[in-house]
């Protein structure tokens, strides 16, 4: 995409998630229940040269929160950064537990920009774009009051930009897809309100 982006003076941004990044070359990145060979992922390096475009801001995909962690008895999966983490043996992770891991992310995210890329995140991409007012203050905390969801819808100009909207586009969107997501034209479902009533039809 870079190339397209100085063709076309187009301005983007790149969300990183730090924990994938430092796995070594040759080894392998959990990707969901799975694992990828590392070189299929942005290397330090490449993100470092991206960062030195002017079309390129470089933002937080977090640390190591895009994977889905129990939380509940029934053994459902939730987006780790909003989920407090059930255990069997333990139970639930305590508040005070769940927003320090939290904070230890937000943490190494700052130092690990740092380190590589000489600047603090100013954006965060949240993983499954879920969040929560908690992890909105926590974010702003470590400089990155800016965020974006996964919620579908057109950001406003004058909408705060705690939590912005964005549309995922992946291999099966298709180009009359984003047409209609530029032009804001996407078909909405039509929101009905239904009655059972057991024993009747109507």
């Amino acid at each position: 995409m870079f190339p397209l982006l100085k063709l076309y003076n187009f301005p983007a941004v790149q969300a990183v998630v730090g924990s994938w990044l430092d796995v070594p070359a040759g080894g392998r990145v959990p990707y969901g229940n799975i694992t990828l060979p590392r070189e299929r992922f942005l290397s330090w390096e490449q993100v470092r040269t991206l960062n030195e475009s002017p079309l390129v801001e470089i933002a937080s995909h977090s640390h190591d929160l895009h994977y889905g962690v129990v939380g509940n008895p029934m053994g459902n999966e939730q987006a780790a950064a909003v989920t407090s983490i059930w255990n069997a043996r333990s139970g639930y992770e305590s508040e005070a537990a769940y927003l320090e891991r939290i904070r230890n992310d937000m943490a190494r995210t700052q130092q690990r920009f740092q380190e590589q890329l000489g600047q603090s995140p100013r954006i965060m991409v949240w993983p499954y774009g879920a969040y929560s007012e908690a992890t909105l203050d926590i974010a702003a905390q470590y400089g990155m009051e800016y965020t974006f969801s996964l919620l579908s819808a057109p950001n406003q100009l004058n909408d705060s930009m705690r939590s912005m909207n964005r549309y995922l586009i992946d291999q099966e969107t298709t180009l009359e897809t984003i047409e209609e997501i530029l032009s804001n034209r996407v078909w909405e479902m039509e929101e009905l309100r239904i009655v059972h009533a057991p024993g009747l039809c109507v």
